[in-house]
């Protein structure tokens, strides 16, 4: 008699533990090497690409920016948060990832797919450079103000990051119903005593930027982190697939899905100079 034998999917969401993914909400999150976990993903599905992926910054030295993640990022002594990786590569290196993964995320794209792919101020020109390498239709910036930031006397506060914008050929308009002007900057507080990640995203940041037109049905975040894309594509009633490299952050991710509805409504704070506000 042959012995029966089972093969473990080489893709399995984290959160059902089965392929294809039974999760009744249509959030994916599943844990591996992002490149490997896109070639075998089902081309032409994603109608939005939103991810944060590792700066490689950090530092004006390489030796600062070889340091550990929890090193760079987190500020008080008391914080723990896990390192992450791929945050220590030099600009030439940097470069031609960038220009790898985002051609696998490409062949991901439905026609029209739009790209939102978060940057700092050293890494703006490589990642411009890099989704145009790609393939990608280069379609400007938007920027995340942070509100507060560390002032830098006799300087400039550095209180901003970057959001390059990009499209798969023309962008996809064709639904006009529910679609929104968005503004060209996002103003949200990131409030790093509640972060599970050394440099998550705010989750109503991420529903703006989801939310801007509802053809964004179907979203690809190839860096997840602790999972504010799919958090706020649960929110939104949106699908979404997480891929995150690490195991404790991809728990994490999953975790945060538990709960029915995680965003918070905003209310106006009378007399807070900086109080965080929604666009």
């Amino acid at each position: 008699m042959t012995p029966t034998t089972t093969t473990t999917p080489a893709v399995v969401c984290r959160r059902c533990n089965a392929w294809p993914c039974t999760c009744p909400d249509g959030i994916t999150v599943i844990c591996g090497d992002t490149r490997r976990v896109l070639a075998d993903l089902t081309p032409g599905q994603f109608d939005l690409i939103a991810t944060d992926p590792p700066y490689s910054s950090g530092g004006q030295f390489r030796g600062d920016r070889a340091q550990p993640t929890s090193a760079k990022y987190n500020r008080a002594e008391y914080e723990y948060r896990p390192d992450f990786a791929g945050d220590s590569r030099d600009q030439r290196t940097y470069l031609l990832w960038s220009e790898l993964w985002l051609g696998d995320c490409l062949r991901l794209a439905a026609p029209g797919c739009a790209l939102a792919v978060f940057t700092d101020w050293r890494q703006l020109s490589t990642v411009t450079d890099a989704i145009q390498v790609a393939g990608w239709v280069f379609r400007g910036l938007a920027i995340w103000d942070k509100v507060q930031t560390r002032p830098q006397k006799g300087w400039f506060r550095q209180d901003s990051e970057f959001i390059v914008l990009g499209s798969a050929g023309p962008l996809d308009r064709s639904t006009k119903e529910g679609a929104k002007v968005s503004p060209g900057i996002f103003r949200h507080f990131p409030n790093p005593n509640k972060r599970r990640h050394p440099t998550e995203k705010p989750v109503p940041l991420m529903a703006d930027i989801i939310g801007t037109s509802p053809n964004f049905q179907n979203i690809l975040d190839p860096f997840a982190g602790a999972g504010s894309t799919g958090r706020a594509a649960k929110d939104l009633g949106r699908k979404a697939t997480l891929v995150e490299i690490s195991p404790e952050f991809a728990d994490l991710a999953a975790d945060g899905l538990r709960q029915d509805v995680l965003l918070p409504t905003p209310t106006p704070t009378t007399g807070e100079k900086d109080a965080p506000r929604l666009f």
